[in-house]
């Protein structure tokens, strides 16, 4: 047996996908996914600009909704790191 064929009998086919943690947004924010794609088939299928205008704001409403999402733990984590800092501080000094 070559060290080819044994690392591939015990390695998954998932094993990357093991380090990657999905993001789960939460319920608005999925919502908001759902219909940008229902408009985006809609604006694909009929091709009229009343419906690519209804997409592009669904785009930018759901754009809006992640990056908020994204600020929001960023911010949370930094008040986290910051409190940690805070109390190691203190047990110190």
């Amino acid at each position: 047996m070559t060290s080819s064929t044994s690392l591939s009998l015990f390695a998954t086919a998932s094993s990357s996908d093991r380090k990657r943690k999905r993001i789960r947004y939460p319920h608005y924010t999925r919502s908001l996914r759902k219909q940008k794609a229902i408009l985006w088939k809609r604006w694909k299928l009929s091709n009229a600009p009343e419906d690519k205008v209804l997409y592009k704001t669904a785009t930018v409403k759901c754009k809006n909704a992640i990056d908020k999402f994204h600020a929001a733990k960023k911010l949370a984590l930094v008040r986290k790191t910051t409190l940690v800092v805070s109390l190691v501080l203190l047990i110190i000094g």
